[in-house]
């Protein structure tokens, strides 16, 4: 189990913030006002791009805004878990020694990841960032 001292650091080591969480065994009825938590499902729910794969869980859930539906089907899919924010400073150019500039944190990426249990979510994100980071070096090499 990681304390908090060491996610902290690497988090930082791997320019990742973590934000936004939201405890599926903890929601009640009025979380259609948490903004992060509607957009994701229903980004999931339309298959949009900036969704991590693991949101795909929530394909066939029914829309947000009916909120005692939503909360049923979660509860009949045993999906108890955790949705978070996980964001990255995007690139603005890429060096050859490998290194990067970007504008840190005041223009970032970022996605939506459900894990089961938080222990989880530590390695998704840094995945995340690195396939992220590969897209754009090879992006930025193609043009």
């Amino acid at each position: 189990m990681l304390d908090h001292k060491t996610i902290s650091e690497t988090l930082f080591e791997n320019d990742i913030r973590m934000d936004c969480i939201t405890w599926l065994a903890g929601a009640t009825e009025g979380f259609t006002n948490d903004e992060f938590f509607t957009d994701a499902i229903f980004d999931a729910l339309n298959d949009f791009v900036w969704v991590h794969d693991s949101m795909k869980i929530f394909n066939d859930a029914p829309e947000c805004h009916d909120e005692i539906d939503f909360l049923e089907w979660t509860i009949n899919h045993g999906l108890f878990g955790f949705i978070l924010r996980v964001r990255t400073p995007k690139p603005t150019k890429f060096c050859a020694d490998g290194s990067y500039h970007s504008a840190s944190w005041g223009y970032t990426a970022g996605t939506a990841i459900y894990v089961t249990d938080l222990a989880e979510a530590m390695p998704m994100a840094i995945a995340w960032r690195d396939a992220q980071m590969a897209d754009w070096r090879n992006a930025e090499a193609a043009a």
